[in-house]
């Protein structure tokens, strides 16, 4: 099973990428599962992959995160894919759950951004 969400954020990729590679930062949006994650790839500015279980007792999981402009060029887009064994049973409601759950943290990443970009300290120097 593929998940795969995406949001387009008011911040350069720099900033977009520090809250995505820096272990605390991605804590602060991803949530406590982050802890136990094992960075597989690391493409510098551009993609951050880990595996992980994402604590809801489903298997293992491969995430994938991709940082670029947008085709604008105004924006950051963030595309997160979440690789996960399909259930057994053929019950559709982990996936409903995951979906909602990244959902959830992509809103968590924006905030994130926003916080930053409006900080006193990055109002001051900008």
């Amino acid at each position: 099973m593929e998940l795969e969400r995406t949001i387009e954020l008011d911040a350069t990729v720099e900033e977009v990428w520090e809250l995505v590679a820096d272990p605390a930062e991605r804590r602060a949006w991803v949530g406590a599962e982050a802890d136990g994650a094992v960075v597989t790839e690391v493409v510098d500015g551009a993609r951050l992959a880990w595996r992980w279980h994402d604590g809801d007792g489903a298997p293992e999981s491969t995430v994938e995160v991709t940082v670029g402009r947008s085709d604008d060029g105004d924006r950051t887009r963030v595309i997160v894919v979440e690789r996960r064994p399909a259930p057994s049973g053929g019950g559709g409601g982990g996936a409903a759950r995951a979906c909602s759950r990244w959902d959830d943290r992509l809103v968590g990443l924006e905030l994130g951004a926003l916080v930053r970009r409006f900080s006193p300290a990055a109002v001051l120097a900008g």
